[in-house]
C-alpha cells in the first residue's frame, strides 16, 4: 500500500493541451542535441518523479537521427530511445502499461567485444528498485502468478512507497527472430543488461537488445485470495497529517458476477494490522483488472509518522489483485466476510506472504508542503 495525496491520484492521468500525459512522459532535451549530436542519455518523469538513464562509457557526443517517436545515435552500434504504448514481447505477449514507457534498444551490428551493458541511473533519494524473483512453489500454490516478462525484473517504488514504474525483463532478438531473455542487475545506481554469450555467438547480425521503462502503479503479478480471510498489505506513513478519502484496489471479479469486497484501513501495532480506523462500503469488482477505488466511510484521521495498513476481504473465493514481491509484506488472518464491514480490530495473523499489493489510500493533506528531490543511488529490494 502507500498513502496518496488526494489531487496527486486524482491527477495522475492528466494530460495537456497536445493529449500528452502530464505526469509520465520521455524527455528528450536530456540527450542534449546540438549540430545532430548528442549525449546518450534519455530523462523522464514516472508520476511526476524525475529521472534520467544514460549509457555508462559513452559520455561523448554521437551522431543522432531522429525517428517517428525518439532519436538513435550511434555508438559505435546503434542506441534508440523511444517513447511508446506498449512491448511486443518475443512469447507474442503484449506488455501495455497504464502510462506508456520509455523503450531503449541496442542495435548490435556485429558480434559485440562484450555481453553486458550498463546503464547510469538517476531518480530521488528513497526511490527503491524492488528484485521480482522467479515464484517459489509455496506462492503458486497460494495463488500466484507471474507473466515471464516479470520474472527477474524491477519494480520502481518512490519515496512514499507508491509504484511509478516497472523495469521488465529485458530480451534479445537477432535478425532471424531467434531470441533469449537477458538478465538485469542492480548495483549501487547501475543497471546492467546482460545477454548470454552463446547467444550472441551463434546469432546473425544485427541483434537488438530491449532494457525498457515501463510508466505503470500496477503490480507484475496476480494472486488469487481466498474468502472470508483478511489480507492486509504493506504498512505505510503518509507523508503529513491528513483525513482519509478513499481506498483503492486493482482487482477482478475473475469471472464470478457475484463476487463483492471490502476495504479498510488498520492501525499498526508492532509490525502487524490492529486496529480498525475506517472501512468502505462493499464494492464490486469489474469482469476485468481495473481500478476500484471505495469512499472511506468517514475522514478518518492520519498521523504523519504512525503506520497504517490497508485490508480487504472477499464474498468468494475466486477475487483476483494485482501484486509485486516484497518480503513480509503481507499478513492474513480468518475472519468471516460481512459487506461493508471490515473486522475490528484484526483477526490473530494465521500468516505472512510476500506480496504487496496494487492499493492505495488517498487523503487529504492537513498542510501543504512539499519534500525536495535529490538525485541518488537507487536502493534494492
Amino acid at each position: 500500500m502507500a498513502f496518496i495525496p488526494h489531487p496527486r491520484w486524482a491527477g495522475r492521468l492528466a494530460r495537456d493541451e497536445d493529449g500528452k500525459l502530464k505526469h509520465h512522459a520521455v524527455d528528450f532535451t536530456a540527450l542534449d542535441l546540438k549540430e545532430g549530436k548528442g549525449i546518450p542519455r534519455i530523462g523522464g518523469l514516472a508520476w511526476g518523479v524525475p529521472f534520467t538513464l544514460a549509457l555508462r562509457g559513452h559520455g561523448d557526443r554521437y551522431k543522432a537521427k531522429e525517428k517517428a517517436k525518439g532519436f538513435e545515435l550511434e555508438v559505435g552500434s546503434s542506441i534508440v530511445f523511444e517513447e511508446a504504448d506498449q512491448l511486443i514481447l518475443p512469447t507474442g505477449e503484449v506488455w501495455t502499461p497504464e502510462c506508456g514507457l520509455l523503450k531503449t534498444t541496442l542495435i548490435l551490428d556485429k558480434k559485440p567485444p562484450t555481453n553486458a551493458w550498463a546503464f547510469d541511473l538517476a531518480f530521488p533519494a528513497g526511490t527503491a528498485f524492488a528484485w521480482q524473483p522467479e515464484l517459489t512453489q509455496q506462492e503458486l500454490d497460494e495463488g500466484a502468478r507471474r507473466p515471464d516478462w516479470c520474472v527477474g525484473s524491477f519494480a520502481v517504488f518512490d519515496t512514499a512507497g507508491a509504484k511509478i514504474a516497472h523495469v521488465p525483463r529485458p530480451f534479445a532478438r537477432d535478425a532471424d527472430g531467434a531470441w533469449t531473455w537477458a538478465t538485469l542487475g542492480l548495483a549501487g545506481a547501475v543497471l546492467t543488461v546482460t545477454v548470454p554469450q552463446a547467444f550472441l555467438d551463434a546469432a546473425r547480425y544485427p541483434v537488438a537488445v530491449d532494457p525498457t521503462f515501463g510508466y505503470t502503479a500496477i503490480g507484475g503479478s496476480t494472486i488469487t485470495y481466498l474468502n472470508n480471510r483478511a489480507y492486509a498489505s504493506a504498512k505505510d506513513t503518509p507523508a503529513g497529517n491528513g483525513t482519509t478519502t478513499s481506498l483503492h484496489m486493482y482487482c477482478s471479479e475473475n469471472g464470478d458476477a457475484g463476487q463483492r469486497f471490502t476495504l479498510g484501513l488498520y492501525a499498526d501495532n508492532a509490525g502487524s494490522p490492529s486496529t480498525l480506523v475506517v472501512d468502505t462500503a462493499e464494492g464490486d469488482p469489474p469482469n476485468g483488472f481495473a481500478w476500484v477505488s471505495l469512499p472511506t466511510d468517514s475522514a478518518a484521521s492520519v498521523t504523519a509518522g504512525t503506520y497504517y495498513w490497508i485490508a480487504h476481504n472477499s464474498k468468494n473465493a475466486s477475487f483476483q489483485g494485482k501484486y509485486d514481491s516484497a518480503t513480509g509484506a503481507m499478513k492474513y488472518g480468518n475472519a468471516a466476510y460481512v459487506a461493508g464491514a471490515m473486522p475490528s480490530p484484526f483477526p490473530a495473523i494465521a500468516g505472512t506472504l510476500n506480496y504487496k499489493a496494487s492499493m492505495y489510500c488517498t487523503y487529504t493533506p492537513s498542510a501543504a508542503g512539499k519534500a525536495p528531490w535529490h538525485l541518488f543511488f537507487p536502493r534494492s529490494t
